[in-house]
């Protein structure tokens, strides 16, 4: 129960705080063959990893009530953020690379994708553990 506590916390925070980014971001403007719209699309790929988090705690809340493991539960909502961020920002990386951009500007794209690759990882590792006990 505290864990999925925990996780609901760290979703909603992280939904939160990229929704205000968002909506800090959002602009619109008419270029002559339509309005269009901007938002940051970084912060919207963190926020629907946030949001993935935070059904994955409630989902865990729900199964602490009713006496269920909340393992695979965890294990789906981090292993999705996880390839949610790291697919996200491999492709926007290498499409910088592809541009011609310097290393000064994909520096965060790759960190990210790193970031993603560890928590899939760590998601599978749960996972085939989750299988072996069970």
């Amino acid at each position: 129960m505290k864990k999925s506590i925990l996780y609901t916390s760290l979703g909603g925070f992280i939904v939160i705080t990229f929704l205000i980014k968002i909506i800090l971001s959002f602009s619109r403007y008419n270029d002559g063959y339509g309005t269009s719209l901007e938002i940051d699309e970084q912060a919207l790929v963190f926020f629907v990893a946030g949001v993935c988090i935070l059904i994955g705690g409630i989902c865990g809340i729900c199964n602490s009530f009713n006496h269920k493991s909340n393992s695979m539960t965890f294990i789906l909502a981090f292993g999705t953020a996880g390839v949610i961020l790291c697919g996200y920002f491999m492709g926007a990386g290498f499409k910088a690379i592809a541009k011609g951009k310097d290393g000064s500007t994909i520096w965060y794209d790759f960190i990210v994708t790193i970031l993603g690759g560890f928590i899939i990882a760590g998601s599978t590792i749960s996972y085939l553990d989750y299988k072996k006990n069970n």
